[in-house]
């Protein structure tokens, strides 16, 4: 197996400490056998590899890529064959990056019989001696129906719990900016309907870290029940987080007690000055046999996911054969009343969609919910340079809580940005909200503006969400910079989260202190250090002054 650039912009690496290979857009894997014919390919796609996963082409044979289950899997006969990574991550959850083939390990099959990768297929439904779903709550695109109610909160804490769309999960933590802040703070549940239940129980998934053990986590995050109506009990469960790491399992509880009526159930996270870990939460689900067994009517899939995009977004919508799909724009929850999904629709300002799928006798799907947040494309100025970080044109890393990439220079025409770090790398980041953006940090961390030798900075415009810096000359008010400069260093005070910048030149004239001498005639040169002998409509320097005709 050979893995290359190809025509590609970054040569593919091996991560020993990530157990990884990564091979960017453009790249190539090539896998040749020189024993029979290979029938059958699956690159098993690693942890990192979920986010930028593109789609993959090969020279010969099929490639079915499946993010579902993570897998590229390729079928046909050949005993060599070389795939391509596509240029954007269309099969991963960040669908406007660059695509990325990350995987960690590989299996060939050669000769035999190929069987080729089974389409899911949906769940069947349950009999009614089996348990089926009565409630769920992925949190893989927010907090759904669930509403949050902060009882105790200190300054500068402005939240607890919040959405996670990289680990696609809901987390709850009150360390900010270095500090350990006591709070309390609850995850409310809809009203679930258990009137036809029987032997109800409860899972999700969780992990919980920076806790400084399991006492410490059971103390800080406990579970709560209420029936419909009535007052809030603790709900014993069995804890699957360790208190001091990010492993995950399954937690149970039994909500047998509770057949027959309806309830609510809370996740109670408290803190303090000593311990204000996270506590992460996904896939939840409440299970009971009942009489009649429910229609289950899985929620509509939006494509592309939730993010930030440039100017506008095609959104389409799709839901299981034979259902119809409603939807709403304006934030409010869908109904059979609602726009009826026809074809794909292009949104031009940030906007929430919301949408459900219903079968023939009026059953509905939970809530789809995504959010779009649209950011007018900037314009380069005629005489400098835009830094657009949300594009990325420059195909920099792109650094997570989990891996650090600095970035130390970044070049756009005649301009170059120089960084240094502070208390944490400056790094390109991906916000949830704003996409891509250069993050400089306190204690060090800097960005110099660099023009050719040949000319000066007069503006720098800023577009950021948080902008704490110092100049080292000119003039800085409402994140635009003016001056005139070879050269201009912003010192971060805080944490600086930089969405774009556009620098304006000054191209300098060459000309050194012209002085008039003693001859009558007028000596009139171009701006550039040209001498003419008739001043047209323009910039001139005449008898030494800079003299304006029109």
């Amino acid at each position: 197996m050979t893995l290359a650039k190809a025509e590609g912009t970054t040569d593919p690496v091996v991560n020993a400490d990530k157990n990884d290979a990564r091979v960017y857009a453009k790249g190539t894997v090539n896998v040749v056998t020189t024993g029979e014919n290979m029938t059958q390919v699956v690159f098993a796609v690693s942890a990192k590899g979920k986010f930028q996963l593109a789609k993959i082409t090969a020279n010969v044979g099929e490639v079915v890529v499946n993010a579902d289950a993570q897998t590229v899997t390729w079928t046909g006969a050949a005993k060599d064959v070389t795939f391509t990574v596509g240029e954007k991550a269309d099969f991963g959850t960040k669908p406007t990056k660059a695509g990325q083939l990350c995987f960690d390990n590989i299996t060939v099959v050669a000769g035999g019989t190929v069987t080729p990768s089974p389409e899911p297929n949906p769940d069947p439904q349950p009999q009614p001696d089996e348990k089926a779903t009565i409630f769920s709550e992925l949190f893989n695109v927010g907090q759904g129906d669930f509403t949050i109610d902060n009882k105790v909160m200190n300054d500068p804490l402005t939240y607890v719990w919040s959405f996670d769309e990289k680990r696609s999960l809901i987390k709850a933590s009150a360390f900010v900016g270095g500090q350990k802040l006591a709070a309390e703070s609850w995850l409310v549940s809809p009203v679930i309907d258990l009137t036809q239940a029987k032997e109800t129980e409860l899972s999700f998934n969780e992990a919980g870290n920076f806790f400084g053990g399991l006492d410490n986590f059971k103390a800080a995050c406990t579970l709560k029940v209420k029936e419909e109506g009535g007052e809030w009990t603790d709900l014993a469960y069995n804890v699957a987080a360790d208190g001091q790491s990010w492993t995950s399992g399954i937690a149970t509880a039994n909500l047998a007690a509770y057949d027959g009526k309806k309830i609510q159930l809370a996740f109670a996270y408290t803190s303090n000055t000593e311990f204000a870990g996270t506590w992460q939460i996904k896939e939840l689900y409440v299970k009971a046999k009942t009489d009649k067994a429910p229609v289950v009517i899985e929620a509509p899939v939006f494509t592309p996911k939730q993010g930030t995009y440039m100017d506008k977004v095609s959104v389409s919508i799709a839901a299981a054969e034979g259902l119809k799909v409603y939807y709403t724009l304006d934030g409010s929850e869908p109904t059979t009343a609602s726009t009826l999904y026809e074809a794909a629709f292009d949104l031009t300002e940030t906007t929430t969609v919301m949408a459900i799928a219903v079968d023939a006798e009026g059953n509905a799907s939970p809530v789809a919910k995504a959010m779009y947040t649209i950011k007018a494309t900037p314009v380069a100025p005629e005489n400098g340079a835009l830094f657009n970080f949300n594009e990325n044109k420059w195909n920099l890393p792109v650094s997570s809580s989990e891996e650090t990439f600095p970035i130390t220079e970044v070049k756009e025409g005649d301009v170059t940005l120089t960084f240094t770090n502070g208390s944490t790398p400056t790094r390109l980041w991906n916000d949830f909200n704003n996409g891509l953006q250069i993050r400089m940090y306190k204690e060090g961390g800097s960005m110099t503006v660099t023009p050719a030798a040949d000319q000066k900075v007069v503006k720098v415009e800023f577009d950021a969400t948080k902008l704490d810096v110092t100049a080292s000359e000119g003039k800085l008010a409402e994140k635009v910079w003016t001056g005139e400069a070879a050269t201009v260093t912003f010192t971060a005070n805080a944490t600086s989260n930089i969405n774009y910048i556009i620098v304006t030149l000054s191209k300098q004239s060459g000309i050194e202190g012209v002085e008039a001498g003693e001859q009558t005639e007028k000596v009139i040169y171009t701006i550039d250090g040209r001498r003419v002998q008739k001043a047209e409509k323009g910039v001139y320097v005449i008898n030494g002054k800079k003299v304006v005709v029109k």
